[in-house]
């Protein structure tokens, strides 16, 4: 991360907030051409990516992860719910009221067992940031990344890994 008296190098992103916005922006952006990918794959090398990743859910998952219908649903809810309760348009709605609205969606909203669009378009920004983090040259420097370093055994995240909702289970 440069300083603020530091001017970034050319095509890199000015700050931390826009380095993981362009990360969010390229998953949006390149799940169509993903999803046709994962959909084509010859019967041979789907069967060397299960292989792979150990298991089928990541593969189906690449076939059928909808990021774009994700953040398009979602921002039709925040902008029918912040007609419903301001009688504006999101981006009109005074700061407190846009944070009222963001905290319905949050992990702190009072019944985080219902889901719907709002709460989607929330989760995965939220996943796509902390991915968007640690692919970073800040977050990459906190895990102290070293490179093309070879571990007997990751020395990353224990936790298991978990997908967004796919189109057909949102329906």
């Amino acid at each position: 991360m440069q300083t603020r008296s530091e001017k970034p190098d050319p095509g890199a992103p000015v700050s931390l907030y826009e380095e993981v916005a362009e990360w969010i922006d390229l998953v949006i952006s390149s799940a169509p051409a993903v999803r046709k990918l994962a959909r084509n794959l010859p019967s041979d090398q789907r069967t060397l990516a299960v292989a792979f990743f150990g298991s089928e859910e990541v593969v189906l998952h690449l076939e059928t992860f909808e990021p774009e219908r994700i953040c398009r649903d979602g921002l039709a809810w925040l902008g029918e719910e912040s007609q419903r309760r301001f009688a504006k348009g999101f981006l009109d709605v005074a700061a407190s009221g846009q944070a009222e609205l963001v905290q319905a969606i949050s992990d702190v909203r009072p019944d985080t067992s219902t889901t719907h669009a709002g709460t989607r378009l929330f989760d995965f920004l939220k996943e796509e940031a902390v991915r968007g983090f640690y692919t970073s040259r800040a977050g990459l420097k906190e895990l102290d990344y070293k490179g093309n370093s070879f571990y007997g055994e990751s020395p990353g995240c224990t936790l298991p890994l978990s997908f967004p909702p796919t189109a057909s289970e949102l329906e």
